[in-house]
């Protein structure tokens, strides 16, 4: 029998918010709208134009959400008490102010913490675990919202949590 893979070590991926695939899919659906509307009126212009924009703004809509407001999510296997305590390990020094309101991408959040150096806003959440999960399966995910432009900063701060949340260990069985 062959060995099982090794499972892949969890890193920082990008997401993109809702609220943009939404955009995506009404552009999508008024301009072609529109287009074949123009087109049974027979105004071949007007409709070569909308179905140019439908090409190009619904992509948009998902495109400038993804670059102007990133958001970055690791998952982790750690419950949320392991999470809060590793992020307080990896942020020692570093003040840090606790979030009232949980809106957007923090809305499922059990807490979340905003950081001034560099500026962001770090929340956690549980993972539905599956009947019988593997040890080392995600308990939990991590979603961070930069408020800073240093990309080095941001990128060594995510650095910093990874490695500390990863070197927690899983959570006991």
């Amino acid at each position: 029998m062959p060995p099982t893979p090794p499972v892949p070590r969890p890193t920082w991926t990008r997401r993109v918010a809702a609220w943009s695939f939404l955009l995506f899919f009404v552009s999508l659906m008024l301009l072609t709208y529109f287009a074949v509307y123009y087109s049974n009126k027979g105004d071949l212009v007007t409709t070569g134009y909308l179905a140019a924009l439908a090409s190009v703004i619904p992509i948009l809509f998902v495109l400038v959400p993804y670059y102007v407001f990133p958001i970055w999510a690791i998952p982790v296997p750690l419950p949320p008490e392991g999470v809060a305590a590793a992020l307080s390990r990896a942020t020692e020094g570093i003040r840090a102010d606790p979030v009232g309101e949980r809106d957007g991408p923090f809305a499922r959040c059990v807490s979340v913490v905003r950081f001034d150096t560099p500026a962001c806003t770090v929340g956690w959440y549980s993972v539905p675990l599956p009947p019988h999960p593997p040890p080392d399966a995600p308990r939990s995910t991590v979603v961070l919202r930069p408020a800073s432009r240093d990309r080095r900063a941001l990128a060594a701060f995510r650095e910093t949590l990874a490695r500390s949340l990863l070197e927690s260990g899983p959570a006991p069985s």
